[in-house]
């Protein structure tokens, strides 16, 4: 009796662990292939300060379609025109939700354009959004010539810059500088005004703007 004992609980253990395996290897093979994930931080490690450069060198590995784990997050990443085209052209509709970050819900009750999720409601605030841009655009010769003098001006503004950093063939990243300036477009369609890019207060400003989705995600 004793000895059918172990074996019915021998075989017990055998079977709590074989079951879970087989279903994380099934899961597995229905999931995108992907690298390894530590516990805890996942990829994360692996992206470093360029995730782009490394997920062009997974893309390598794993295909254009492979998946990671960023902590608790399961993420996809899509790699090569025809995989993006299929996912956010041919099927729109089924990628163009939020990830429910409790984060997303500290912004205005996760009901912003921005970090609300897919539904009704959300395009019915991007209609009301789009509605008034176009309306700059579409709404008379007068509306068409403020954006077009607000856009002239900033564009300017730009080129002088990038040309000013890049004398003598000096290295200049304008991506900061593009931020400042559709700041600057949209400060001087919502108050009348435009600020210098070396302007620290508006500087300040964009900065803070800027990383708020670093803070928030």
């Amino acid at each position: 009796d004793d000895r059918n004992c172990s074996i019915d609980t021998s075989g017990f253990w055998i079977w709590s662990l074989v079951i879970p395996l087989f279903y994380v290897i099934i899961s597995r093979c229905r999931e995108p292939p992907g690298p390894f994930a530590w516990p805890l931080i996942g990829n994360a490690a692996q992206l470093g300060s360029t995730p782009h450069l490394a997920f062009t060198r997974l893309a390598q590995a794993y295909g254009d379609i492979f998946q990671l784990r960023l902590g608790a997050w399961h993420v996809v990443v899509l790699n090569g025109e025809q995989a993006i085209r299929q996912a956010l052209v041919r099927q729109a509709a089924t990628f163009a939700g939020r990830p429910p970050f409790p984060s997303f819900q500290l912004v205005s009750g996760g009901r912003s354009l921005a970090f609300s999720t897919y539904s009704e409601l959300w395009q019915l605030h991007r209609r009301v959004a789009q509605g008034m841009v176009r309306s700059f655009s579409t709404g008379g010769a007068g509306a068409r010539r403020r954006l077009e003098r607000h856009l002239l001006a900033e564009a300017q503004a730009l080129l002088q810059l990038l040309a000013w950093g890049s004398s003598g063939g000096a290295f200049v990243d304008p991506a900061r500088s593009l931020v400042v300036a559709v700041a600057n477009v949209m400060s001087a369609l919502c108050f009348g005004r435009r600020y210098s890019h070396s302007d620290s207060e508006f500087l300040r400003l964009v900065g803070r703007n800027e990383h708020c989705p670093e803070h928030f995600s």
